[in-house]
């Protein structure tokens, strides 16, 4: 009896438990279905460096490093391959906003454009940690790969992924500008411009080969009382010789006085061409402030 009952024991010990543990790997979970393989292909955990920028839609993005990993099908054990990209998000809005323009990985004369995941979200005037993934074949090469950002008719960023490629980064342009004028009893003075690609304020970009000229300027108003400029009284001649109205304007009110009273940052955007250099002549016909009769028109001329 008891060489029977030992027998049984060993026959027991070598069959395996049901629901016990076993020492194979399982695979990693992962939200949203997919399981990361346990034997990564070669793409799998690919890390490289970046360090590249662009700006697009009121943000400034730095990417600092991206990764290709992949995931596998439950049920198929098919694999997908993924690309990571990561960085610095800032926002330059006075509101929150999703860093979410039309974007795409070109490669191979592929364009890749299925993302994963949220877009990253920033706070106004600040700057938040995210990241981009982007679904790629298997035979991925990053170092012939471009991240392009933006829709088809606006202003597109470009950045190479790799070494050999020339990033376009739509880089916002500050300008030193001077000048003056006066007529009746408005003096107007020029403080500065800007050229950009992108509206801060609307997260959005200007249309292709166009970009958006924010010229900034103080007023000093001899008027009693109060008085405004308003769009109509302001437009800029172009290099080409043609007039622009003006796209948007920051135009408060203008406090005057016998003494003379000084109005400062005002500020009024046109649009022009994308590079932008050129000489430009301001024109100001300040009708609030006409002594008598017409008002007459301040014209400055300055070069960007």
């Amino acid at each position: 009896m008891k060489r029977l009952i030992a027998a049984l024991a060993i026959a027991a010990a070598a069959i395996p438990a049901c629901g016990g543990n076993d020492s194979a790997p399982r695979p990693r979970t992962t939200s949203g279905g997919p399981i990361t393989t346990t034997a990564p292909p070669p793409l799998d955990e690919t890390n490289f460096v970046l360090d590249q920028h662009f700006w697009h839609d009121g943000f400034r993005v730095d990417l600092a490093g991206a990764e290709v990993w992949t995931t596998q099908a439950r049920f198929t054990n098919r694999l997908s391959y993924w690309l990571t990209l990561r960085g610095r998000f800032e926002n330059f809005g006075a509101t929150a906003a999703y860093f979410e323009p039309e974007m795409a990985i070109l490669f191979d004369g592929l364009v890749l454009s299925r993302r994963q995941g949220n877009p990253p979200q920033v706070g106004a005037g600040s700057a938040e940690p995210g990241e981009l993934t982007f679904l790629v074949p298997d035979d991925f090469e990053y170092q012939r790969a471009e991240l392009v950002v933006g829709a088809l008719g606006e202003n597109r960023a470009r950045v190479p992924l790799g070494p050999e490629g020339e990033a376009v980064r739509l880089e916002p342009r500050a300008v030193a500008v001077d000048g003056s004028g006066a007529v009746q009893l408005l003096e107007l003075t020029l403080t500065g411009a800007v050229l950009r690609y992108d509206d801060p304020a609307s997260h959005s970009t200007a249309a292709e080969d166009t970009m958006t000229l924010t010229v900034s300027f103080d007023l000093l108003s001899w008027k009693e009382g109060s008085g405004r400029l308003v769009n109509d009284d302001i437009e800029l001649k172009l290099p080409d010789g043609s007039i622009a109205a003006p796209d948007w304007a920051d135009l408060g009110a203008v406090d005057g006085s016998e003494g003379g009273t000084l109005t400062e940052d005002q500020m009024v955007r046109f649009i022009v061409d994308a590079d932008g250099a050129g000489d430009y002549t301001l024109l100001i016909t300040p009708r609030q402030f006409a002594a008598e009769g017409e008002a007459a028109t301040i014209e400055i001329d300055f070069s960007l």
